[in-house]
């Protein structure tokens, strides 16, 4: 799998997303104060909730995140690693200088 174009997208887009998740859902769990967590429960707030309420809204963040820079390195490794289509074009038009064809690309 690894040896085909897709391969390399797919890993490349994996290991660089794979560390949004874990450090917003890290961000999401530190920001619950400790005087937060004392006082909730005499309103009925079981630990669980300050969970939901604090750490899910984060977790969802880093995955909205994921999916952006995951696009974006998908067009980066679609530019590097093509050999038809139109990454290729601009890429191999911008290489060899030809201006007009990596402008045709661009738009």
């Amino acid at each position: 799998m690894l040896c085909t174009v897709a391969g390399v997208r797919v890993v490349a887009v994996a290991v660089n997303v794979s560390f949004l998740l874990p450090f917003n859902t890290l961000t999401g769990v530190l920001t619950i104060r400790g005087t937060h967590l004392g006082v909730g429960p005499s309103f009925g707030a079981r630990r669980w909730d300050f969970y939901d309420i604090v750490a899910l809204p984060m977790m969802l963040t880093g995955l909205k995140l994921g999916l952006g820079v995951g696009l974006i390195l998908v067009v980066a490794a679609d530019f590097v690693a093509a050999d038809h289509g139109l990454g290729y074009l601009i890429w191999h038009s911008r290489q060899t200088l030809h201006v007009g064809a990596t402008d045709d690309g661009r738009m």
